[in-house]
């Protein structure tokens, strides 16, 4: 790699056919263009290696190395003069960066945050769950016996800020959710699930907003820290469990049924941000 000004390094099968194009179309010849990407292809993956080796020798340390790949452009960043892109964590292939996209309009910066705020929520539900996300916070959450169910109680909570939601739910996505949706929902930005059942996808698509919908099929992410950036650098954080130290500082214990509702409160409130409502939709 280092000498790719002169020899070209072919760092994995993948690049066997962009390589071959090159030289039939050039009499055999592979481009100064190719041979650099290539180079800095070769670089990384043994940048990898060296990296993984070092973590693993030297354990827990005092740095983090983060290595990103761009997934694409965006449109453009929180607001339209703003530029941006979105980059998945390398060996990550789950979670919203790593999502399976199934048409609709161009997915956005403000899309992507109130998926991931979304998946995450319904991933701490138990039993069918399902979340609806407006501005990156909660405006209907709920579970039941069936993803039906747990959308119907959801958008009952509040029907008004569900108008151009993202919605998750954290069991394969079926008809049945899919239909209740179409029927209900006047207009939906984007749908997240584990899994999309062919047949929901073709009743979404249906729907009079199913051109736009971004429906998005997203793995489980690897856990990792989560970051934030300040002036200067990043503040890192372990994720937070979903299920809080249960003490009672009270006269009168809750009721087994008061500690379920409890429970359910604390999963939805730890994702709120401010001013949001959310229930069982009982």
């Amino acid at each position: 790699a280092k000498n790719h000004e002169r020899v070209t390094v072919v760092p994995d099968p993948g690049w066997y056919g962009a390589v071959l194009s090159e030289m039939e179309a050039s009499d055999g010849e592979v481009s100064q263009e190719i041979r650099a990407r290539l180079a800095g292809e070769a670089f990384r993956r043994t940048a990898a290696y060296d990296r993984a080796i070092s973590d693993w020798l030297a354990g827990p340390s005092d740095s983090i190395t983060l290595r990103l790949g761009k997934v694409m452009d965006l449109r453009y960043g929180e607001n339209p003069h703003q530029v941006a892109a979105l980059y998945r964590a390398e060996r990550d292939e789950g979670g919203v960066a790593g999502a399976k996209v199934f048409g609709g309009k161009e997915i956005s910066y403000n899309n992507i945050l109130d998926l991931t705020a979304a998946s995450r929520l319904a991933a701490d539900l138990d039993g069918a769950g399902c979340a609806i996300i407006k501005h990156a916070s909660p405006c209907g959450t709920a579970v039941g016996e069936t993803l039906q169910e747990a959308f119907q109680k959801a958008h009952d909570c509040d029907p008004l800020s569900a108008f151009g939601s993202v919605i998750a739910f954290n069991r394969v996505l079926d008809a049945g959710a899919a239909s209740e949706m179409v029927d209900q929902a006047t207009f939906v930005e984007a749908i997240i699930a584990p899994g999309i059942d062919p047949a929901a996808l073709e009743a979404l698509q249906k729907a009079k907003w199913g051109k736009s919908v971004r429906i998005l099929e997203a793995g489980p992410s690897s856990e990792v820290p989560e970051f934030r950036s300040v002036s200067g650098g990043f503040l890192a954080q372990q994720g937070e469990s979903p299920d809080p130290e249960e003490k009672v500082v009270t006269e009168r214990a809750p009721s087994e049924k008061e500690w379920e509702d409890l429970r359910f409160a604390w999963r939805v409130v730890r994702h709120a941000r401010s001013n949001a409502g959310s229930g069982r939709g009982r």
